[in-house]
């Protein structure tokens, strides 16, 4: 049973897509992205209590492919809201500070995700989907939130091998063995406004990242979350609590593992019915990639669960 909304509060303003329109001749803030760079990644895991690593798993199909079985789980529509229902947004912010703990945020415009921006972009393409967002400023910094139904709101009608195909075809590494997600988080300039972005990597192709143990990471001493916290302070950015019944939610523990991926390497997946074959399914998912910068784009298709035709493409040209 799906999620009722939550209740609509007061209207505080209306806009038309006319509103935002700029005048022809204008020279600055032209809508395109420059100055992307990767900046810091973190894993959720499958334990119970929230933990931090990084690496996205590596692409490695088998040599004759399996038959597989349809989805059947019940899988979170935002898991980084699941699994930090207090502070969604903490665990980017605390991937940053803890991986480059001299990074400035209050330099930054505009803090969102692969979601939200996704939505604002659907908007002024003039496609019609109604969503949600919360929006809070700190300083001169937008942060821009997911807001689903619920923070537990689970998928409704999962069917199909969006699940089953990756953990077929991917391996996580000894150090993020247990990881049940990875998300990224990369900086950019849009328009004239710094961004940070973050979003979920489906995984990485290490022929595209052969240096890849030159950026292994030591395991150090776990990293005090307090001490994040108090960098984060001083850099004029709080973090932002949401409504909530919990008084004193888990912190997380962040754990450095596992090895920086370029972002070169990255690649997203979605996988078809072989009967889809004519169907544009990266014409359909550009412009999601495009928000998050992935240059590399793998498309498999099934007959009945058995993926006899993947292919793996480089994309970079047309995200540009």
């Amino acid at each position: 049973m799906a999620t009722p909304a939550p209740p609509l509060g007061d209207i505080l303003a209306t806009f038309q897509l006319d509103d935002l329109k700029e005048p022809a001749d204008q020279a600055a803030g032209l809508p395109i992205i420059t100055k992307c760079r990767y900046l810091a990644s973190y894993n959720w895991l499958y334990r119970a209590e929230p933990e931090s690593s990084f690496q996205p798993p590596a692409w490695t199909p088998p040599s004759k492919p399996p038959q597989l079985q349809e989805d059947s789980g019940q899988y979170y529509r935002d898991l980084n809201a699941a699994r930090s229902l207090a502070y969604p947004l903490e665990p980017m912010i605390q991937a940053v500070l803890t991986d480059k703990p001299g990074f400035n945020l209050a330099n930054l415009d505009i803090i969102g995700c692969g979601s939200t921006m996704g939505n604002l972009l659907r908007f002024v393409r003039e496609q019609d989907k109604p969503f949600r967002m919360l929006v809070e400023v700190v300083g001169n910094t937008v942060f821009l939130i997911r807001g689903e139904n619920s923070p537990t709101e689970k998928l409704v009608g999962v069917y199909g091998y969006g699940h089953a195909f990756p953990e077929a075809n991917t391996t996580w590494s000894k150090g993020v063995k247990g990881s049940m997600s990875q998300q990224r988080l990369i900086q950019y300039d849009f328009a004239g406004m710094k961004c940070l972005v973050r979003f979920e990597a489906d995984g990485y192709l290490p022929d595209l990242a052969p240096d890849v143990a030159k950026y292994h990471i030591p395991e150090p001493d776990e990293v005090n979350a307090d001490d994040v916290l108090a960098s984060i302070k001083e850099a004029t950015i709080s973090i932002i609590h949401l409504a909530t019944t919990d008084d004193d939610p888990k912190k997380l523990r962040i754990e450095r593992k596992g090895r920086h991926i370029p972002q070169a390497a990255v690649y997203d997946l979605k996988t078809r019915s072989i009967k889809k074959k004519d169907v544009d399914t990266l014409g359909e998912e550009i412009a999601r990639l495009w928000i998050a910068q992935i240059p590399n784009f793998i498309l498999a298709y099934h007959k009945f669960g058995k993926f006899e035709d993947v292919q793996v493409q480089d994309v970079s040209e047309k995200v540009k």
